[in-house]
């Protein structure tokens, strides 16, 4: 696992962490699913509190990483959707949904999957913690990047600013 600064949202005077290509197995064999040789395919996403082999040594990594920050965004990419944020049904979750949806973010509540690094990074109490759907897996252009970039300084920005009423 390999954690870089993400330049972008440096104006925003935090200190933000990239976790760049944690399913490497997975982007080779171009699927989520966590893929090596002689195991059986795991969602990372949704085998976050997995004790399985496979996956236990990078999701360890990623749950020290997670302890060390306020906020966590789990970005992920869907061929599509609108851009929205993703959470669950806890109270701290509907919490965040409210700031969110007031901000103007457009929001989700899904409570099927509760195995994820964002149920995870919420169930630490001074960590928030959600996943942010950008539109457009395999559409990549300057345009698109610049829409999903100020998405992402939106949110990151509202929820930095309301971190104390949420916490």
């Amino acid at each position: 696992v390999k954690a870089v600064a993400l330049s972008d949202f440096q104006h925003l005077g935090k200190s933000i962490t990239v976790i760049n290509a944690i399913n490497k197995p997975g982007l080779i064999a171009n699927t989520r699913e966590y893929k090596e040789p002689d195991h059986n395919s795991k969602d990372l996403n949704r085998s976050f509190f997995s004790e399985e082999p496979q996956l236990k040594d990078t999701v360890d990594t990623i749950k020290k990483l997670i302890q060390t920050y306020k906020i966590v965004v789990d970005v992920h990419s869907s061929p599509a959707c609108k851009n929205m944020v993703l959470l669950g049904n806890t109270q701290k979750e509907l919490v965040i949904k409210n700031i969110l949806t007031n901000a103007g973010i457009p929001c989700v509540s899904w409570s099927s999957t509760t195995d994820t690094i964002r149920s995870y990074a919420n169930s630490i109490d001074s960590v928030i913690g959600i996943t942010v759907e950008l539109n457009g897996m395999g559409q990549v252009s300057q345009q698109k990047l610049d829409e999903e970039i100020k998405f992402l300084r939106t949110v990151i920005n509202t929820l930095t600013e309301s971190y104390q009423e949420i916490m």
